[in-house]
C-alpha cells in the first residue's frame, strides 16, 4: 500500500508549485479570468434558485441578458460548481486548482501503463510545469483551455484498453463506455481543443488497430465517438444550430489567425519565458527554448530506442514507452508546424474549421502533450537497480523540472487585482463591460443576439438622440409569480398594448397570453423580447423556453444515456453506477427544464404611477448581512419613451419617517438610463443599499419614486395622492 501511495503523493506534492499561487486572497490580470469568474457566479445563482442547466444569463449584458451556456461549453463551469458555496471567487480558483492536478494525475495514469513510476511521474510533472500550462493558467486565465488538458491522456488511455480488449477476445463495450465518456467529457469542455485532438487521436487509433492487426479497433472507437457526440448533444446541437441568431454566427469567415502565425524563432522563445508576448500587437506566445531542448533530446532518445527494439522484433499490442515517445514528439512537430507561418495555406484551405480558434498558438496545448509523451523515451529503465539508479532519476528528473519551473514561473510577473467573493456582482461585471466596450463577458460580442442593432459599446448608455413619446394606456398589472427565467402577471387594458421585457430577444423567449403562445419578436435597436397583447383580461407569461432544436438533442443527449448504461453494465460496479448517474442526472435535467423544482416568489405588490411615465408595479428586497446591505428590486412599467433621465430611488425609513440609508441612480445598476425605456417594457431594477455603520436592527420603511434633476434640484415625479411624491412600499425587518 506505501509503495502505491509514495507516487501519488509525491505527484501531488510536486505538482503545487504551479497551482501555488492560486491560494492569496485577490486575483489577478488576465486575458479571460474575469470572464469566467462572472460565469461561475452566475451559474451557482441559477443552480441556487433550481435551474440545474441556464442556457440564459439574464444579468449579463448590462442586463439585457445573453445565452452564453447555450454556446459556450458548460463542463469547466460545472467542475467550479461545488466551490461556489464559498464564493465564486474561491469556485473559480478551486475548478482551476483541482483542473491542474486531475491533468498531471491523468497523465501519470496513462504513462504508467508503459513505464515504471518514475518516469510516468516525470511525465506527469512535464505536462503541467510546460510554460504553456501557465500561460493558459495565469496569464490567459482560460480556464476551459486548462480543464481540457485532463481529457488528453484519459481518452488514449481508453483507446489502449479498448484495442486490448479486442485483440483478447473479450467484450469491448465498457470500454466503449470510457472512450465515450472520456470524448463527452472533452466536447463539452472545450471544442477548440476538441478540434485540435481529434487528428491526433485518430491517428493514434488506426496506429493501435494496424499494431493489433483488427481493424474493429476503428469500428468500435466510432461507435464510442458517436456515443459521445449523443452524450454532448445537448450543448453541440443548439450550438450549430442557432449560432446564426447570435454574433457567433455573423461576419463570415476570419482571417484575423494570419496575424497570429509566427516565426521560428517567435515560436522556440527565448531561455526565460516571455509572457508579455501576450500583451503585443498581434500577440503571441512561445514554446519556450528548454521545452524546445527537452523536445529534441527526447526525441532523439525515442529513435534510437525505437529503432533497437524493432531490430530485436519487439510487437506489442500497446506501444512500448519509446514508442509512445516517439508519437509524441511527432505529435509536438505537427502542433508546431500548426503556429508557423509556412502553415498558412493549410489555415487558408481549412478555415471554415480552423479560423474560430483564431489564434495558432492555441496548439501549444498539442505540443504540451506531445513533449510529455515524448519524456517516455529517457531511458530511466537501462539504469542498474540500486543506490545509483535512484540518484541518477532524481538528478535528471530534478534538473528537467527545475529548468522549467526557474525559467517559466520565474517570469511569471502576476498584477494583483484586489477582489473578494462580494465584489463579484453583476454591477462589477458591467463595470468592466464599460471600461473594456464589451457585453456579456465576451471580447468580440459574439453572443449578443442578432436581433441588437446598437454597438455593444453602447449598450449601457443612454441613446445619442433620445426622444419623448406619446403614453400608452396604462393597463392594470398584478405580478403573480418570478423566477430565474420566467415572469408571470394578471393585465387588464381597453386597447391593445405593446409588451416588451428587458432582455434580448433569442429563440426560445416566449410570450403566452391566457396559456397560448403569441409572436414574439426583437424590437427596437435594443431587440427587445416583444409581443403584442390584446385588449381585455389576460394572464401573460413572459419565459426563456426549449426551441425544437434543444428538446431533439436534449431526446438525443438522453437515448445516449440510456444506450451508455446497457455498454456499461459488464464494466463493474464503479463504470454502472456512473453510467446509472448520468442516466439520473439526464431525467432529472428533462424535468428541471420542464420547471419542476425552479424557485418561485411574488413581489409584494405597488401598483403605482409615476406621472405619465411609467407604472412601479411591485418590490421586494433581501438584506445582505456580509455586505452590510439590502437589495431592492422594483419592478417598472414603462409607459413612454422619454428624452430625460429620470433617477430612481429607494429610501430605507425609520419609524418616524426620517430616511436612514438611500440608493439613487439610473435604473438597473445604472446602465439602463430611462432614455432607453420604450413603451410596455418591464423592467427589473436591483437596488443596494449600503446599511449605515451601527443601525439598530429591527422594523423599517421602504419608499421608492424617481425625479428629474433641475436646476432648482431634483423634481419627484408627481404619484397622486401622496404628499411627497414618494411610493410607500410598505415595511421590512433588518436584523
Amino acid at each position: 500500500m506505501m509503495r502505491g501511495f509514495i507516487p501519488w503523493a509525491l505527484l501531488v506534492l510536486l505538482a503545487l508549485p504551479l497551482p501555488g499561487r492560486l491560494l492569496p486572497p485577490g486575483f489577478w490580470q488576465s486575458g479571460d479570468g474575469m470572464h469566467h469568474l462572472f460565469r461561475v457566479a452566475a451559474l451557482g445563482q441559477y443552480v441556487n434558485a433550481g435551474m440545474l442547466f441556464p442556457r440564459w444569463f439574464g444579468d449579463f449584458s448590462f442586463g439585457y441578458g445573453a445565452p452564453v451556456l447555450n454556446f459556450y461549453n458548460p463542463l469547466s463551469y460545472y467542475l467550479a460548481l461545488p466551490f461556489t458555496l464559498l464564493g465564486p471567487l474561491t469556485a473559480l480558483k478551486g475548478a482551476m486548482l483541482l483542473a491542474a492536478i486531475l491533468s498531471a494525475a491523468a497523465l501519470f495514469v496513462y504513462a504508467r501503463q508503459r513505464a515504471q513510476w518514475p518516469l510516468a511521474l516525470l511525465a506527469a510533472l512535464v505536462y503541467l510545469y510546460l510554460p504553456y500550462r501557465a500561460v493558459d493558467l495565469y496569464t490567459r486565465a482560460a480556464l476551459a483551455e486548462h480543464v481540457a488538458f485532463i481529457w488528453y491522456p484519459l481518452i488514449l488511455l481508453a483507446a489502449d484498453r479498448l484495442t486490448i480488449a479486442v485483440a483478447t477476445g473479450r467484450s469491448a463495450r465498457p470500454q466503449i463506455t470510457l472512450f465515450a465518456l472520456f470524448w463527452a467529457g472533452l466536447l463539452l469542455t472545450h471544442s477548440f481543443s476538441a478540434v485540435m485532438f481529434a487528428p491526433f487521436a485518430l491517428a493514434y487509433l488506426i496506429w493501435l488497430a494496424a499494431r493489433a492487426h483488427d481493424w474493429r479497433v476503428l469500428l468500435w472507437s466510432g461507435l464510442g465517438g458517436l456515443l459521445a457526440a449523443g452524450l454532448s448533444a445537448f450543448f453541440w446541437l443548439p450550438l450549430l444550430r442557432e449560432q446564426q441568431f447570435a454574433g457567433l454566427g455573423a461576419g463570415g469567415i476570419s482571417t484575423g489567425y494570419r496575424q497570429h502565425l509566427m516565426r521560428l524563432g517567435q515560436m522556440i522563445g527565448g531561455l526565460r519565458y516571455d509572457f508579455t508576448t501576450g500583451e503585443l500587437d498581434p500577440s503571441y506566445f512561445a514554446l519556450g527554448f528548454i521545452p524546445f531542448l527537452l523536445l529534441i533530446m527526447c526525441l532523439g532518445f525515442s529513435i534510437v530506442r525505437v529503432a533497437r527494439r524493432r531490430g530485436n522484433g519487439a510487437n506489442n499490442i500497446i506501444p512500448t514507452a519509446a514508442e509512445t515517445a516517439l508519437f509524441g514528439g511527432l505529435v509536438t512537430l505537427v502542433a508546431l508546424f500548426m503556429t508557423l507561418g509556412i502553415s498558412q495555406p493549410l489555415w487558408d484551405a481549412l478555415a471554415r474549421l480552423l479560423a474560430p480558434m483564431q489564434f495558432p498558438w492555441r496548439f501549444f496545448g498539442m505540443a504540451t502533450f506531445g513533449i510529455s509523451l515524448s519524456v517516455l523515451a529517457l531511458p530511466f529503465d537501462s539504469i542498474p537497480n540500486g543506490r545509483n539508479r535512484t540518484l541518477a532519476i532524481v538528478i535528471v528528473s530534478g534538473f528537467i523540472l527545475l529548468s522549467l519551473a526557474l525559467t517559466t514561473l520565474s517570469a511569471l510577473n502576476l498584477q494583483p487585482l484586489t477582489l473578494a467573493n462580494r465584489d463579484v456582482t453583476a454591477e462589477r461585471m458591467w463595470e468592466m463591460d464599460t471600461a473594456t466596450g464589451q457585453a456579456g463577458t465576451t471580447w468580440g460580442g459574439e453572443f449578443i443576439p442578432a436581433g441588437v442593432r446598437e454597438q455593444r459599446w453602447a449598450l449601457g448608455r443612454r441613446p445619442e438622440q433620445p426622444s419623448a413619446g406619446e403614453a400608452i394606456a396604462a393597463p392594470e398589472v398584478t405580478l403573480t409569480s418570478v423566477g430565474p427565467d420566467r415572469i408571470e402577471f394578471a393585465a387588464a387594458n381597453t386597447e391593445p398594448w405593446p409588451l416588451r421585457y428587458h432582455a434580448f430577444y433569442f429563440p426560445g423567449w416566449q410570450v403566452r397570453v391566457d396559456g397560448r403562445p403569441v409572436p414574439t419578436v426583437a424590437s427596437g435597436d435594443m431587440g427587445l423580447v416583444t409581443a403584442e397583447i390584446p385588449a381585455g383580461e389576460h394572464t401573460i407569461r413572459i419565459a426563456f423556453e426549449s426551441t425544437r432544436t434543444r428538446t431533439i438533442a436534449a431526446v438525443i443527449s438522453l437515448l445516449s444515456t440510456v444506450i451508455l448504461l446497457f455498454l456499461a453494465w459488464p464494466g463493474g460496479r464503479v463504470l454502472r453506477a456512473v453510467a446509472i448517474l448520468l442516466v439520473g442526472l439526464a431525467l432529472l435535467a428533462g424535468v428541471n427544464a420542464a420547471g419542476v423544482g425552479r424557485e418561485s416568489r411574488t413581489p409584494a405588490p405597488v401598483q403605482t404611477q409615476l406621472s405619465d411615465f411609467a407604472q412601479l408595479l411591485a418590490w421586494e428586497a433581501t438584506p445582505i448581512p456580509a455586505a452590510d446591505a439590502l437589495d431592492v428590486t422594483l419592478y417598472w412599467l414603462a409607459l413612454r419613451q422619454s428624452d430625460v433621465d429620470y433617477k430612481a430611488f429607494v429610501h430605507l425609513m425609520d419609524g418616524s419617517g426620517q430616511v436612514v440609508a438611500q440608493h439613487d441612480g439610473d435604473p438597473v445598476g445604472g446602465y439602463t438610463p430611462t432614455t432607453r425605456w420604450q413603451p410596455g417594457e418591464l423592467i427589473i431594477d436591483r437596488h443596494r443599499i449600503p446599511l449605515p455603520p451601527g443601525y439598530v436592527p429591527g422594523s423599517y420603511a421602504m419608499a421608492a419614486g424617481m425625479y428629474e434633476l433641475t436646476g432648482d434640484g431634483p423634481a419627484n415625479l408627481a404619484i397622486p395622492q401622496t404628499p411627497d411624491n414618494r411610493a410607500q412600499l410598505g415595511g421590512i425587518e433588518i436584523y
